[in-house]
Parts: C-alpha cells; sequence; structure tokens
C-alpha cells in the first residue's frame, strides 16, 4: 500500500505532543505501507529542517517542506472571526504553494490513499487544503476540542458561540472525508454528531515507541519538579500560572526545590512566573525532553484546559517519573489516583501531594513502577499500526 500523509507541523524534532503524535504515526504506519510526506514548516530553520528530512527519510520514501504562511491575530476582529464561516486563522494562512504542491503530489503519486496529521483541532489548513484538491479517499489524524474547566460566565458564553461556528465548519469538511480518529470518546462523541453516518471513525489513542524510553537513565534530582510544554499555548501557560500563584506558596522548605519548564517561552510574560515561584528555570527549546524527565522527581499537569489526551503524561510515566494532575489533565487515561498517579482538585491536593512524594518513597517507587507498567500495557504505539490497519481494512484498502 502507498500512502501519502500531509503534515500541519513539521514533526522532528517531536518537542511538543502534537509532533510526537504525528511521527509515531509516520513510525508504525511506514511497517505497512510505503509513505510519501508533504508537510508545511513553521519555526524552524534550514539546518534543523535539513535534519528532520535526514530523520523522517528512514520511514518515508520522500519528505517534502514548505514554509507555512504565519497566522497574526492582529489582522482580524472580533466581528470578522465570528461572521466568517471559514476559520479566520486557516482563511487568513492559505498557501498557495502547498496546495499545488498537495494536488501534485497526489495526482502523481498513485496512492491508496491520504491521511491528514494535523495536530488537533477541528479540521485545520491541512486538511482543508485536501479537501479543495479532491484527494479521496481522505483520513483525518486527531479531530479534537479545545475543553476548558472553571472558566467566567463571557468565558464560557464565548466558547460557545465560537464552538456553533466550528460545528458548522466541520460539518461541511467532513462531507467530504472517509474516515477520522480522535483521542479520546469524548472528542469522538463530537464529530461523529457532525459526520455523515457513513464516515468511518475511532479513538486512537496518543501512544509511544515504548523502546525509546526504556533506555533513558540518569540521577534522580530528588528537589526537582518538571512541567514540559510550549507556554506559547494557552493551556499550558494558565496551568503554570495557576501553580505558580497558587500552589507555589502552600510548599514547605521551597529554598532547595526547583520548578523546571521545558519548551519556548519566545514572547511570553515568565517575569510574573518567575515573580511568584523565585526557584523557577526555563530550560527553553529542547530537542529530546527524555533526560530531563528521567532525572526530575516529579512531573506535574495542573492543567484546566485544553484537547486530547496528554502525551506530557505519557511520557513522564514511561520514564518512571510520578505524576501529579488534575482530573481534567489526566481524562481519558486509563490511570487510577493512588496506583499510577495522583489526582489533585486544588492547590492545597496538588501541594500536599508533592510534599507527600518528595518524602515518602515507597509511594514514589509504586507510582514508578505502575506508570511505566500502564504506558506498556495500554499505550503502545502497537495500538497504531493495529487501529490503522482495521480502518485501511474498512475502508477496502490492500
Amino acid at each position: 500500500m502507498k500512502l501519502l500523509i500531509a503534515c500541519e507541523w513539521f514533526p522532528y524534532p517531536p518537542i511538543v505532543g502534537a509532533k510526537l503524535r504525528t511521527l509515531n504515526v509516520i513510525r508504525r504506519l511506514a511497517r505497512i505501507a510505503k509513505i510519501d510526506v508533504i508537510t508545511l514548516v513553521r519555526t524552524l530553520n534550514e539546518r534543523q529542517v535539513a535534519e528532520g528530512k535526514e530523520y523522517l527519510r528512514q520511514f518515508c520514501h520522500s519528505v517534502e517542506a514548505i514554509s507555512a504562511i504565519p497566522y497574526d491575530p492582529g489582522q482580524t476582529n472580533l466581528v470578522e472571526r465570528f461572521l466568517d464561516p471559514v476559520p479566520v486563522a486557516i482563511r487568513k494562512t492559505r498557501n498557495p504553494e502547498f496546495e499545488a504542491s498537495l494536488s501534485q503530489v497526489w495526482q502523481s503519486g498513485k496512492y491508496q490513499a491520504a491521511i491528514s496529521c494535523q495536530c488537533g483541532g477541528a479540521p485545520t489548513l491541512t486538511t482543508i487544503t485536501a479537501v479543495r484538491a479532491g484527494i479521496r479517499p481522505l483520513i483525518i489524524d486527531e479531530l479534537s476540542y479545545f475543553h476548558e474547566q472553571n472558566s467566567h460566565l463571557g468565558k464560557r458564553i464565548f466558547k460557545a458561540l465560537q464552538w456553533q461556528k466550528y460545528r458548522r465548519y466541520s460539518r461541511s469538511i467532513l462531507r467530504h472525508v472517509d474516515a477520522f480518529t480522535t483521542v479520546s470518546e469524548r472528542d469522538l462523541d463530537l464529530f461523529r454528531a457532525l459526520a455523515p453516518p457513513t464516515i468511518i471513525s475511532a479513538v486512537i489513542e496518543n501512544a509511544l515507541e515504548i523502546g525509546d524510553y526504556q533506555a533513558q537513565t540518569g540521577q534522580r534530582q530528588s528537589e526537582t519538579l518538571i512541567f514540559t510544554g510550549p507556554l506559547s499555548y494557552q493551556a499550558n501557560y494558565q496551568a503554570m500560572a495557576w501553580f505558580t500563584r497558587h500552589v507555589w506558596n502552600q510548599l514547605q522548605q521551597n529554598d532547595h526545590r526547583k520548578l523546571l519548564i521545558t519548551g519556548d517561552v519566545n514572547g511570553i510574560d515568565t517575569e510574573s512566573l518567575r515573580q511568584a515561584c523565585p526557584q523557577i528555570e526555563f530550560s527553553g527549546l529542547i530537542a529530546d525532553i527524555k533526560p530531563l524527565l528521567a532525572q526530575s522527581r516529579i512531573a506535574l499537569a495542573p492543567l484546566w484546559s485544553g484537547g486530547g489526551t496528554r502525551l506530557k503524561i505519557l511520557e513522564a510515566l514511561a520514564l518512571g517519573t510520578p505524576v501529579i494532575s488534575t482530573p481534567f489533565g489526566a481524562e481519558g487515561l486509563q490511570t487510577t489516583h493512588l496506583q499510577d498517579i495522583l489526582l489533585a482538585n486544588s492547590a492545597a491536593e496538588f501541594a500536599k501531594w508533592i510534599e507527600r512524594l518528595t518524602s515518602d518513597d515507597e509511594l514514589w517507587q509504586r507510582l514508578s513502577e505502575n506508570g511505566k507498567k500502564l504506558v506498556e500495557q495500554h499505550y503502545n504505539a502497537n495500538l497504531i499500526e493495529t487501529k490503522y490497519g482495521q480502518i485501511f481494512e474498512s475502508l477496502g484498502l490492500g
């Protein structure tokens, strides 16, 4: 079988969960199909793209990278955002070069199917470009919706109005799609209600290449708490703003404790975080966060908003680093409180579990061992290959 995979984000290095998801899909499907990749590039320089292409050619026959058109939210106003039937970010970043290349590659490649790896959200630029090119059969990987808890009334009203627009838009696109996946049952139900009854849909959970994590070793830093993810993503910044303002000051003996945040912070107000938490450190963009995760005592996931299931939690568990999360942060994962994760629904609970994990080696060890077992048993990347095989069979592809 020959597949064309179109990527919303250049998948290497896998510095955020969405890129890691796409990379794992490529790696697994390369076992059962010949793959060509065409991808947008957003923030990488030429050297990074060249290195990424070299890495991807282990799994792909060809890799074509096209520069994305950056989106400036200041280009639009609220009225335009609501009245335009197409999400403004998609309209403003329409890319003629990407459209022409995708259409040409599809027409000349004799592919059995195309997959739009769109990194979550409602149908994105990659998907709508494939639809405009008339590509069929077309599969969307990872539709999701940005869920949020504890927001004020005005924000809830805004999100409800925005979702009505995205419902209409998603319904219009899904009429031209043959199959889609989500990473949770919650998102599956949302988008099934918008799709034609004949469309094929499936939950394909986020999963990891277990072998990538088994070789990670290092001296644990007993006072290090780690949060992984770029603060440019709204949900991540909200999580750390809440943690530094409401949890940090409840911890005892903070003089030697360190809070490490990985990911890009360019253009982000980090000073307010630093004032609330003097021991905060920002690693900046790191191609491989596994060594830092493997050396930290505790991984944090104080999330109150976002979409999908959190690869940041799965990566920490796979490395034996116990995780403390909000119930929302761990939603959709087959985790059990006190067995393989700790759940906290308030700042006081978060502080209590950090203190406990810092001093209770028996609890730490139990969570570490059970977390690794959970990922090995339920979130092994084998499931990507298996479930996509079932989709291909349902589409009549050999």
